[in-house]
């Protein structure tokens, strides 16, 4: 890819995240989102998180069945279904006119994403990546390991000026970001999540498993003509693990 590719690459890169919380609608069991697809627990009302964890194979996206402008996000976080804010990083995977592309990054959202280029990504490579909320230090270690690669970064944000990051839900999620209107989803197969941690403030630790201080529901992303694009499988492995399903584009 040209340098000039890249950078409008990465521009519409940060433009799409940037709008990236999930805009909820509650549907039974399962919960609606028109960019979100994957896991959500939802701590008590007295209740706060502090660390959320998950492992991935990088799915491949198929730019022939995509849309020439798509992108599919895999990440880790905290807050964002109930809150304003969210802390997350992950795996951007993109299509450009056909062309794929992969990028590290993380988010502190409101705030503009932040691609983190000491980290190759390739399809296929063992992703670990988590979120810690550090009370000593006020701040969010947010981690993304390439263990293919043998790349990893770690980065302590701040919360954003005037935000309340409230550390009230923790997330695994595949996302078609949101740039004001949702981008199409590019068609990442099938994505299976595992080594999945969760843990609350008071050291409690569990996985994508209701207990008595988080609440786990499913989230299906639902297009704006109500057709499912992504769903995810039900928990396995003690709520260690779940496979998220690409169904549609837009």
């Amino acid at each position: 890819m040209n340098v000039r590719a890249r950078i409008a690459v990465l521009a519409a890169v940060a433009v799409a995240l940037v709008l990236g919380i999930g805009t909820p609608v509650q549907a039974g069991t399962a919960l609606h989102s028109p960019n979100w697809s994957g896991y959500v627990a939802v701590a008590c009302s007295t209740c706060k998180l502090r660390y959320v964890a998950a492992t991935w194979i990088q799915p491949a996206v198929n730019c022939a069945d995509s849309p020439s402008i798509a992108q599919a996000v895999s990440w880790v976080g905290l807050d964002g279904w109930t809150s304003g804010s969210v802390e997350q990083v992950g795996v951007i995977g993109s299509c450009t006119n056909g062309t794929p592309n992969y990028l590290a990054y993380y988010q502190m959202y409101p705030a503009q994403p932040a691609i983190l280029y000491s980290v190759p990504v390739d399809p296929g490579d063992l992703i670990s990546a988590s979120v810690y909320y550090n009370a000593a230090t006020g701040l969010w270690q947010l981690t993304v390991d390439d263990q293919t690669a043998g790349a990893s970064a770690t980065t302590d944000q701040a919360c954003p000026a005037g935000i309340v990051c409230a550390d009230v839900d923790a997330e695994v999620i595949a996302e078609a970001p949101n740039a004001g209107a949702n981008l199409p989803l590019a068609d990442f197969g099938t994505e299976t999540y595992s080594s999945i941690g969760i843990t609350s403030r008071n050291g409690t630790r569990g996985g994508m498993e209701s207990n008595r201080l988080w609440t786990v529901r499913p989230i299906n992303l639902i297009g704006a003509t109500g057709t499912v694009l992504a769903s995810p499988g039900p928990v396995r492995a003690a709520g260690t693990a779940f496979t998220d399903i690409w169904q549609a584009a837009q």
